[in-house]
């Protein structure tokens, strides 16, 4: 899909984007801790399917894209994950896209 105008006003849902974080672990050392970096309104773009046949079994690899309004201060990485109504999803790509209202175009996949 080529984006060619963010409409902030379709961005009907709050996603929270997860990354980690370093924590002092009280003895002199860290801990890695998963902590929501943001949670911006979000765009969901319809979910595609790619079906693989392994062993004469279906196994569905399911992808959805978001798209939410680009900011100075934030870039999105592959490492980092986006939770949506509960549900889990690894961020797999990022483009940014230049239009006439910058914006980030987040490709995740469900995790199971």
């Amino acid at each position: 899909m080529l984006v060619r105008r963010f409409d902030i006003g379709k961005a009907d849902r709050k996603i929270a984007i997860r990354g980690f974080s370093s924590v002092s672990d009280g003895y002199g050392g860290t801990t890695d801790t998963e902590v929501d970096l943001i949670t911006p309104w979000a765009m969901k773009l319809p979910i595609t399917s790619v079906r693989d046949l392994i062993s004469a079994e279906l196994v569905f690899t399911d992808t959805v894209q978001y798209l939410i309004r680009w900011r100075s201060d934030f870039e999105p990485l592959k490492d980092m994950k986006i939770v949506d109504a509960g549900k889990e999803y690894s961020i797999n790509g990022v483009v940014e896209i230049q239009a006439s209202k910058r914006c980030w175009l987040l490709i995740a996949k469900i995790n199971t």
